[in-house]
């Protein structure tokens, strides 16, 4: 089972990176939080207007809403599991 230590370490991108042959993984380092990021969390942020946290995530070059929620640790989740999606379209 995945706890999240292991999902920190990097997330496996499988598409053609540089000389590693095609299909073959190789592991992205995990974004860093940014030095005006409050929410300490990547592509997660809150809305003072409707006092909800918005999730929202990039994929290539696309910027995509997750949508609004409640709790920091709902928006929290649908970045997660977006980000693992986003490793299985192969777009990292």
């Amino acid at each position: 089972m995945n706890e999240q230590r292991n999902l920190d370490q990097g997330l496996p991108c499988f598409y053609d990176r540089g000389s590693r042959a095609k299909g073959v993984p190789y592991f992205k380092a995990p974004k860093t939080v940014g030095s005006s990021n409050t929410t300490g969390t990547v592509g997660v942020s809150y809305t003072t207007s409707t006092e909800m946290w918005r999730a929202d995530i990039t994929i290539s070059k696309i910027p995509m809403y997750l949508g609004s929620f409640v709790t920091k640790g709902e928006a929290e989740l649908a970045r997660l599991v977006a980000d693992r999606v986003k490793v299985f379209l192969g777009s990292c």
